[in-house]
């Protein structure tokens, strides 16, 4: 749950989405102001829930309502202070990147697991296949049995490690 709004995540995203919706009708007849208000709510409510690439839409969409609206509607709305296209783009923009950044730390949280899983393995394969340890120091194994656990660690690490370079080529 948010602590400003009382809703979770999911449900953020849903009425972001009803916003969205009815924003997108009152672009249909041409209700740039309303279009804008609902756009503009959507986008708190997607941010909330902590979709920034569907936030950075709906100010872009909020500030393509804005732009169609005629220059005089500022003397309608006298006691609100209505956001120019520019500065709804301004939020946009910081949407997207606080997206990007999103992206960015998923993929380096899944690389470092995959790294680090490649020299576990790696490391761990070697030192059973060593000829040196005996399986009766650690368990009663016969070095057959120590040299079959080695051999399945070092293709866990070597598989892990072809997945972490996948993944620092994307």
């Amino acid at each position: 749950m948010t602590k400003k709004s009382g809703l979770t995540e999911q449900e953020l995203s849903q009425r972001a989405g009803e916003f969205e919706q009815i924003g997108k009708n009152y672009m249909g007849r041409k209700a740039f102001s309303m279009a804008m208000r609902e756009f503009s709510q959507a986008a708190r409510d997607y941010y909330a829930s902590r979709n920034f690439d569907k936030a950075a839409e709906m100010y872009d969409m909020a500030a393509q309502s804005r732009r169609k609206l005629p220059h005089s509607i500022e003397k309608v709305y006298k006691k609100e202070t209505l956001l120019t296209a520019g500065e709804y783009e301004k939020m946009r923009d910081s949407m997207r990147q606080m997206g990007e950044e999103r992206r960015n730390e998923s993929l380096l949280e899944g690389s470092m697991s995959s790294a680090s899983l490649a020299i576990a393995g790696i490391l761990a394969g070697i030192f059973f296949l060593s000829p040196n340890i005996t399986g009766n120091a650690i368990a009663n194994m016969t070095n057959s049995t120590t040299n079959f656990i080695g051999a399945g660690l070092l293709l866990v690490g070597l598989a892990a490690g072809v997945f972490w370079v996948k993944t620092r080529k994307k």
